[in-house]
């Protein structure tokens, strides 16, 4: 059994391969309103802040945010850990930029995605999008469609990881022109603005061999991407740090460095936001988020965000397995959701900062009732020992 966390943090718990409920919850943060910087038992900054660093005036602003999982990998093609998606969003576009509330693509000009404009032919097998004029790559290269062709290309051809599922049924992504990029799909592809990929600029990644891309390339910074910021440094098991792209085609960030500190311990990371050494922090546990929303000057908020947890079980037929046979039972994991009280690990281990999820897809991941699937009564799982004994019964396992 293992534990997975991706992109950023619902919590589910999902038994994979058998219908299953979860856990929707959201990301728990923390803010200072106005933070500065706190001494340490020696009289030094417990962060030491970069040369000239200031809240305001002529200095820098930095921003500091604590939290409990670093970096694996700068590689989108490599890294799995929520942290690695928040700093690829962070540092790169995707083709749709989605709204921050119903989750719903959106077109347009006010769109944080490089596409303004799409059109999907009647047989749903073409799709034409318009990418925005005057992006730039942090090294002042234009980006163009294509580099967005090129992407979706690159993964295609040699089946990377991460984002292979989200691109099964596409034939070929073909630049039209600078502003245009057009997608063949071999079937109806309802899924195609709604992908999540990273658009990497084709004058570097092209010179990657694809099979370093998918083992051993690091991407290691500072690399080039699109987004707001751009990662500069990372030290593993410290610190990463962005700067603020000037450039950036929806206008400069309000701050000039964005770091990420990185804590083996939530309660000192919560003490070093009561101090004043960081900013912000997230993934606190459900005490700490009480005790914080009584602190004079910090923000505490649970936010729904695009991701889950999960706890998945080793349950394949097929080649070499070191699972537990019994995981591999249908019946088992079936009785194993009759006997998960759902209602009480809400309450207990996440100190109601969450909700029993229904399906592997939350409700509130999507609005769109097309994405969320409610099972109705007579095939929901509920809390139910009774029925959780007797499926086992039935299974042979007394």
């Amino acid at each position: 059994m293992e534990r997975r966390s991706r992109r950023r943090w619902f919590a589910a718990l999902v038994l994979v391969a058998a219908l299953a409920a979860g856990l929707v919850a959201g990301l728990a943060v923390a803010a200072a309103e106005e933070a500065t910087p706190a001494a340490g038992q020696d009289g030094s900054p417990l962060i030491a802040p970069p040369d000239s660093a200031s809240p305001g005036g002529g200095g820098k602003v930095v921003y500091k945010v604590g939290w409990l999982d670093d970096v694996d990998n700068m590689n989108p093609f490599i890294g799995y850990l929520w942290t690695s998606f928040e700093i690829w969003y962070l540092t790169y576009d995707c083709l749709v930029g989605y709204d921050p509330v119903t989750f719903e693509p959106v077109k347009g000009v006010d769109s944080p995605g490089l596409a303004t404009d799409w059109t999907v032919s009647d047989d749903g097998l073409t799709w034409t999008f318009t990418i925005r004029k005057g992006v730039k790559w942090h090294d002042g290269t234009p980006l163009t469609a294509r580099d967005v062709a090129f992407t979706y290309n690159y993964v295609i051809d040699n089946d990377l990881e991460n984002f292979t599922s989200y691109l099964e049924g596409i034939r070929r992504a073909v630049a039209l022109d600078d502003t245009h990029v057009r997608f063949v799909c071999s079937r109806p592809k309802p899924d195609m603005i709604r992908h999540w990929l990273p658009i990497l600029p084709e004058h570097i990644w092209s010179k990657v061999d694809p099979k370093k891309a998918a083992r051993g390339y690091g991407n290691l910074p500072p690399y080039v991407g699109s987004g707001p910021f751009q990662c500069v440094e990372w030290k593993k098991d410290s610190i990463v740090r962005l700067v603020a792209n000037k450039d950036y085609w929806r206008g400069a960030p309000r701050i000039d460095e964005l770091w990420f500190v990185y804590y083996t311990n939530a309660d000192t990371m919560v003490q070093d936001l009561i101090a004043g050494s960081i900013d912000g922090c997230a993934g606190m546990l459900p005490a700490q988020m009480k005790q914080l929303g009584n602190v004079p000057g910090i923000k505490a908020r649970a936010i729904y965000v695009n991701g889950f947890d999960e706890l998945g079980f080793n349950c394949y037929r097929d080649g070499p397995s070191k699972g537990n046979p019994v995981l591999r039972d249908w019946r088992f994991r079936q009785a194993l959701n009759w006997a998960i009280d759902l209602d009480k690990v809400v309450s207990i281990g996440y100190g109601g900062y969450a909700r029993p999820g229904t399906t592997v897809i939350p409700p509130d991941y999507y609005k769109n009732p097309d994405w969320h699937w409610e099972p109705p009564a007579d095939v929901k799982y509920t809390y139910d020992p009774g029925t959780a004994k007797q499926k086992l019964d039935e299974a042979g396992y007394r």
